[in-house]
C-alpha cells in the first residue's frame, strides 16, 4: 500500500501530549530515480514511499497560544521521550486530548492514555493502516486495506469495530466535515462517504488513485491524485475539474472555497480561485508532498531535499532550512510560532518571521510534531531500530 510523502500537523485535534513516528529512512529512501520522494513509480501503484498523513488534510487550524518557557537563544537539550514503541514504520496519528492519542504503524495501532502507550487489538488480521482520524474520543476512524479489500475501522468510545467500507480499493486518506459526514479516498478513484450510520460508495468518474482530500464544508470538497486528477464535490455530485496538468498531485489544502492549493511532482503548485485552477510559479522542480498554512497570507509547501516554500499571499519564495534535509512535518502554535522537522534529527522554529535551527545532525528521522504550547511539544520518528517520541517542556527534551 502506498503512503504519502509527508506529514503536516496543523489542526486542533492534534493539540496533545504525544505523537507518532516512522522508521528511519536514509536520504535515498525519500527519492526514486525520477526525483519522487515517495519512492513510487510514475504509475502510482508502486512501493510504499514515505510516511502517511496525520489528520493534515482536514484544514482545521491549530489552537493554543505560545508558551513562555522556551528561549530561542538557549541551546535546548534533546533526549528521547518514548523509545522502542515499535520497530515498524509509524504512518499516522490523531488525538482528541493529551490522554487520548492514537498512532498507527503499517500493521499496528497504539493508544496513549496520558501515562503509557498500549497496543490496540482491532481484531483485524494483518491490516495495513494508512491514516487515523476522528472528531472526538468516541468517534475515531482508521482507513487502509486488509491486503485484499478496503479497510475502515471505527472506535465508539468502548470498542473497535470493522465497518463495511462500501468500496474495495485501498484507502489512502480521510477527511470529514463532522462526525456524521466523513469522506475517504483511495486507489482506482475510490470515494466512500459516511453518514453517521454507514459508508456508501460515491461515483467519482475517475479511475485515478486519489491521494488527498480536503474541504471547506460538506458541500465543497476537493480530492487530488494521479495524472493531474482534481475532483470537486458540491454536496450532490463529484465532478472532474480541469487541472491543466497530467502531473502527480499529492496534497490539497485551502482556507476557503475560493482559495485552494494543490501540490505535487516537479515543484507543481496549482491554485483555485473559486472559478478555475491555474499554475503558480514555485521556483523549484522538487517533488512537493504537502501543503498547509495558517491563513491565506501564510501557506507552506514542503518538498524533498529540504525544500520549504512560503507563500505570502502574492508569491512563493524558498526558505530552505537545511540543505539535503527532507522536511516531514510542521506545527503552528499561532501568533507566527511555527515548528518544522525532518530527517537527520532536524528541528526548526520560526518566531516573528525568523527561522532558528533548534537541533540537527543526530542519526534520527522525525516524521511528525504536535503540541499545545511552546513548552509542551512532542516530536515523533525513529532511530535506526525503533520508533521514538520526544517531549520538549520549554527547557529540555526528556524521557516521559
Amino acid at each position: 500500500m502506498e503512503k504519502r510523502g509527508c506529514l503536516w500537523v496543523l489542526c486542533a485535534a492534534l493539540l496533545v501530549n504525544a505523537a507518532c513516528g516512522s522508521a528511519t529512512l536514509d536520504e535515498g529512501d525519500f527519492q526514486s530515480d525520477d526525483g519522487d520522494p515517495t519512492g513510487l513509480d510514475e504509475g502510482g501503484e508502486g512501493g510504499e514511499g514515505g510516511v502517511g498523513g496525520v489528520g493534515g488534510d482536514d484544514g482545521r487550524d491549530g489552537e493554543g497560544g505560545v508558551g513562555g518557557a522556551s528561549e530561542l537563544d538557549a541551546e535546548p537539550e534533546w533526549t528521547v521521550a518514548q523509545g522502542g514503541l515499535t520497530s515498524s514504520r509509524l504512518v499516522s496519528g490523531w488525538a482528541s486530548a493529551p490522554d487520548d492519542v492514537y498512532v498507527a504503524a503499517l500493521q499496528q495501532l497504539f493508544h496513549f492514555d496520558g501515562e503509557r502507550w498500549e497496543w490496540v487489538d482491532t481484531g483485524v488480521t494483518l491490516p495495513v493502516y494508512s491514516e487515523v482520524w476522528g472528531t472526538g474520543p468516541d468517534n475515531v476512524f482508521v482507513v487502509g486495506d486488509t491486503g485484499s479489500d478496503a479497510l475502515i475501522l471505527h472506535y465508539d468510545g468502548e470498542r473497535w469495530g470493522l465497518m463495511t467500507p462500501g468500496v474495495t480499493e485501498d484507502l489512502e486518506g480521510i477527511w470529514g466535515a463532522s462526525d456524521t459526514d466523513v469522506f475517504a479516498v483511495g486507489h482506482g478513484g475510490a470515494i466512500a462517504r459516511f453518514d453517521g450510520s454507514k459508508w456508501s460508495a460515491m461515483e467519482s468518474n475517475t479511475s485515478e488513485a486519489l491521494r488527498s482530500i480536503w474541504g471547506s464544508s460538506s458541500n465543497d470538497v476537493f480530492a487530488v491524485g494521479e495524472n493531474g486528477a482534481i475532483l470537486h464535490f458540491n454536496g450532490t455530485v463529484w465532478s472532474s475539474m480541469d487541472s491543466g496538468t497530467v502531473g502527480r498531485l499529492w496534497a490539497v489544502w485551502g482556507t476557503g472555497p475560493d482559495n485552494v492549493f494543490a501540490v505535487g511532482q516537479e515543484g507543481l503548485i496549482l491554485h483555485y480561485d473559486g472559478v478555475e485552477w491555474s499554475p503558480m510559479v514555485s521556483g523549484t522542480t522538487t517533488f512537493l508532498y504537502e501543503v498547509h498554512g495558517t491563513s491565506a497570507g501564510e501557506v507552506f509547501a514542503l518538498g524533498y531535499d529540504g525544500t520549504l516554500l512560503d507563500f505570502n499571499g502574492t508569491s512563493w519564495a524558498r526558505a530552505d532550512l537545511e540543505p539535503g534535509v527532507a522536511l516531514n512535518g510542521a506545527f503552528d502554535l499561532g501568533e507566527g510560532d511555527v515548528w518544522m522537522l525532518g530527517d537527520r534529527g532536524s528541528i526548526f522554529r520560526r518566531v516573528d518571521g525568523e527561522w532558528t535551527t533548534l537541533f540537527a545532525g543526530r542519526d534520527e528521522f522525525y516524521a511528525d510534531i504536535m503540541g499545545t504550547s511552546a513548552n509542551n511539544i512532542y516530536t515523533a520518528g525513529s532511530d535506526r531500530d525503533f520508533g521514538i517520541v520526544r517531549h520538549f517542556d520549554g527547557f529540555e527534551w526528556a524521557y516521559e
